[in-house]
C-alpha cells in the first residue's frame, strides 16, 4: 500500500486545478443510514473533510440505500451516467466495500471508468486508498493462488511418479492408502462384460441389460448404461498398466506415466475390443444414410416439429416412394403430411440452387464482420500506443526534474493499470479479427463448394447426395397444406 507521504504528494499535484469531487454513499439498511459506524451522516461528514483536505470542489451526492452485491442501483447507476458526461473528475467513497461487495465487479467498473472517462477514485479509509492498490492486491492473490497450485499439482505428480495411486478405483480394484488390490468379486463382472463382447458377440446395451437383469450394479451402484460399458471395455488398468495424466503448471506441457497395478485380464484383451468397435464403425452406415430417401435425416413436419420418415404405399407393382410426418404415421396425433419423395427432393435441390445469390450475400457479410474487427483492432492497438507514450512521458519529466519522484510513482501506477486494460483490449479485439477472418474463409470455400457440387447432387447415389447436402442443409420443413418448403443452410 502506498505510504501517507506518497499519497499526499499525488493528491496535492492533482489539485493544482480546480477538481470536481463527488460523493457515493451507501449503507445496506435504513437502520445503517443512522447508527452505524459508517452510517450516511459520518460517510457526508468524511467526504467534506476529505474535500477540504486536498482542495476538491464538492460538486454532488449520490446515496444508496440497498446492498452492495446488486448492480441495479439507481444512484450507482447516475453516478456512472454523469461519469460519462464529464460532470466530475473525482469520485470520493468512505471505503471500498461501500462502492460494491463484489470485488471484481467494481474493480472492472472503477478501471473502465478511469480509462473512458478520466474520473479517478479517492477511498478515505481501509487499507485500499486508491485504485492501484486494490489492483495490486488483486494480482498479489493471484499469484499466490498459482504458487499454491504449482506446489499441490508438483506433489500430486510426485506422488504418482513414485507408484501411488490417487482418485477413484476403478471397478474390479480397492485403494488403500494408494495401492490397487484387486476385488474378486467386482473382477468377476469385469471378466464376463470382455467374455461377453469378445466371445458373445454382444453390444454394450445388451450387455447392460442382461447385467442389470441379473441384479448387478456399477462401482456407484447405479443401473448398467451403455456408457458405464464403454468405460469398462476401454479401460487398459485391467492389464495391469494404470495411466495418469496431468499438467505442468509452469509450462503448461502434459505430464504423463504408467503405474503397474494388479492384472485382471490377460494383456491385448482391451485392443481387440477397440479393434472391433472400429471395424463395426466402419460397417455402420451414418445415422439416416441406409435408406434410399436423399432428405431422411433433414426432413421435419412443419406442423408439428417432428421427423418425416420415408414410406411406400400403393400395390406391389406400382408401389411410390413417399415422405409421411412420423407422428401421423405412428398415432396419427399430427395431420397426414405426405409428400411424393422424388418431387420434393427435386424442389430442394432447386431451391437450393435459387438460394446462390444467399449464400453470396452471407459471404459479404463475413467479409464485412471481418472489415470491422480489423477497424476495432487497429482502434485498441492505437489506444495501447497512446498509454505507451503516456508512460514515456511520464519517464522524461522524471528524468528532467519536473515532478517529485513520489509524484511519479503515482502516476506510474495508474499509467501502469491503463496498460494492463489496453493490453487486454488488444487481445480481445485481436482475437475477434481472428474469429471473423477464419468466418470469411469459411464462407469462401462454401461457396466455392456448392458451385461445383449443385449440379452432380442428382447423379450421386444416396448415400454421397446425402452427405452432401448435410454439410450445407441444417434442417428442411414441409408442410403439404400450406404449400411450404424451407431449407435451412448452414
Amino acid at each position: 500500500m502506498p505510504s501517507k507521504s506518497r499519497l499526499l504528494s499525488g493528491h496535492a499535484a492533482a489539485s493544482t486545478a480546480t477538481i470536481l469531487a463527488v460523493g457515493y454513499f451507501r449503507v445496506s439498511t435504513p437502520n445503517q443510514a443512522k447508527q452505524d459506524r459508517a452510517s450516511l451522516p459520518t460517510q457526508r461528514a468524511e467526504f467534506l473533510r476529505h474535500c477540504e483536505r486536498f482542495g476538491y470542489t464538492p460538486a454532488g451526492e449520490y446515496v444508496d440505500v440497498m446492498t452492495g452485491a446488486r448492480e441495479d442501483r439507481p444512484e450507482w447507476q447516475r453516478l456512472f451516467r454523469d461519469a460519462a458526461s464529464g460532470a466530475f473528475q473525482r469520485i470520493v467513497v468512505y471505503d471500498a466495500t461501500r462502492f460494491g461487495r463484489d470485488d471484481r465487479r467494481a474493480v472492472y467498473e472503477m478501471l473502465r471508468m478511469e480509462i473512458e472517462h478520466g474520473v479517478t477514485l479517492d477511498f478515505i479509509r481501509g487499507r485500499h486508498r486508491t485504485l492501484s492498490d486494490i489492483v495490486e492486491d488483486f494480482e498479489d492473490g493471484a499469484k499466490e493462488r498459482r504458487r499454491l497450485g504449482q506446489r499441490v499439482t508438483d506433489n500430486l505428480i510426485a506422488l504418482r511418479r513414485g507408484g501411488k495411486v490417487l482418485g477413484k478405483p476403478a471397478l474390479g480394484y480397492t485403494l488403500e492408502g494408494g495401492v490397487l488390490t484387486v476385488d474378486e468379486a467386482e473382477a468377476a463382472i469385469v471378466r464376463d462384460i470382455f467374455d461377453l463382447y469378445l466371445r458373445g458377440n454382444l453390444g454394450a446395451l445388451l450387455i447392460a441389460r442382461r447385467l442389470n437383469d441379473r441384479g448387478l450394479r456399477t462401482k456407484l451402484g447405479s443401473l448398467w448404461s451403455t456408457t458405464a460399458v464403454l468405460r469398462v471395455l476401454s479401460n487398459t488398468t485391467y492389464e495391469g498398466r494404470l495411466q495418469w495424466r496431468s499438467r505442468d503448471p509452469e509450462t503448461g506441457e502434459p505430464v504423463t506415466g504408467v503405474i503397474e497395478v494388479p492384472s485382471i485380464l490377460p494383456p491385448g484383451t482391451v485392443a481387440r475390443c477397440n479393434e472391433r468397435r472400429r471395424v463395426k464403425k466402419e460397417l455402420t452406415a451414418p445415422r439416416g444414410q441406409q435408406s434410399t430417401y436423399l432428405l431422411s435425416p433433414l426432413l421435419y413436419c412443419a406442423h408439428c416439429e417432428r421427423r418425416m420418415t420415408g414410406t411406400v404405399q400403393g400395390p406391389k407393382a406400382y408401389r411410390h416412394r413417399y415422405y409421411l410426418c412420423s407422428s401421423y404415421k405412428s398415432s396419427q396425433a399430427c395431420r397426414p403430411n405426405q409428400v411424393s419423395a422424388s418431387k420434393l427432393e427435386a424442389r430442394v435441390i432447386a431451391e437450393l440452387s435459387t438460394r446462390i445469390g444467399s449464400i453470396d450475400l452471407v459471404r459479404a457479410d463475413r467479409e464485412d464482420e471481418k472489415r470491422v474487427a480489423e477497424v476495432a483492432l487497429q482502434a485498441a492497438r492505437a489506444h495501447q500506443d497512446k498509454v505507451l507514450n503516456r508512460l514515456a512521458r511520464n519517464n522524461d519529466r522524471l528524468d528532467d526534474d519536473e515532478i517529485t519522484r513520489a509524484i511519479w510513482e503515482v502516476e506510474h501506477r495508474r499509467i501502469e493499470a491503463d496498460l494492463r486494460a489496453a493490453s487486454t483490449r488488444v487481445d480481445a479485439a485481436l482475437d475477434a479479427f481472428r474469429e471473423a477472418k477464419q468466418r470469411s474463409e469459411r464462407a469462401e470455400k462454401t461457396v466455392a463448394a456448392w458451385r461445383q457440387l449443385r449440379g452432380e447432387v442428382g447423379q450421386m447415389p444416396p448415400p454421397e447426395a446425402k452427405a452432401v447436402l448435410q454439410g450445407f442443409i441444417s434442417r428442411v420443413s414441409f408442410s403439404k397444406y400450406d404449400d411450404l418448403v424451407r431449407v435451412d443452410i448452414r
